[in-house]
């Protein structure tokens, strides 16, 4: 018979706004265990926040809403850094589709460019094969 598993941790329990709420009472002077003792936050949790919000209101993003929980910090490329190069990647596309034909490369020319349905990019994928075709 499987056992019953009892959660051991209050860790990730908790609203924002009650993070937010133990975040003002350290900044009042409250040390950090008994902020997360009044408003029923792991203490942990707590410094975590506090070390996430002080540094964003020291650095760039400022205005960025700080949230909780894991942040992938393994990102090669931003949102921006991927849309150009898959914009450069269209235009070889484009020439190498030109320089070999049209009817042959159909299919390897969608294969290559599935990351512009993210982007939506596959629109102006879909308006060249219109007017070429």
């Amino acid at each position: 018979m499987p056992r019953i598993r009892k959660r051991k941790t209050t860790r990730a329990q908790c609203s924002l706004n009650q993070y937010e709420d133990a975040y003002k009472e350290t900044k009042r002077g409250t040390s950090l265990r008994q902020a997360a003792e009044m408003h029923d936050v792991n203490r942990m949790s707590l410094l975590r926040y506090v070390r996430k919000r002080d540094n964003a209101s020291t650095g760039d993003n400022a205005n960025n809403s700080i949230g909780m929980g894991y942040v992938a910090h393994n990102k090669v490329f931003s949102e921006q850094q991927v849309y150009i190069i898959c914009c450069k990647k269209l235009k070889c596309s484009k020439i190498l589709f030109l320089l070999l034909g049209k009817y042959n490369l159909v299919d390897y020319y969608i294969k290559i460019n599935k990351y512009f349905l993210q982007l939506k990019c596959f629109i102006g994928i879909l308006e060249y094969f219109y007017l070429v075709l």
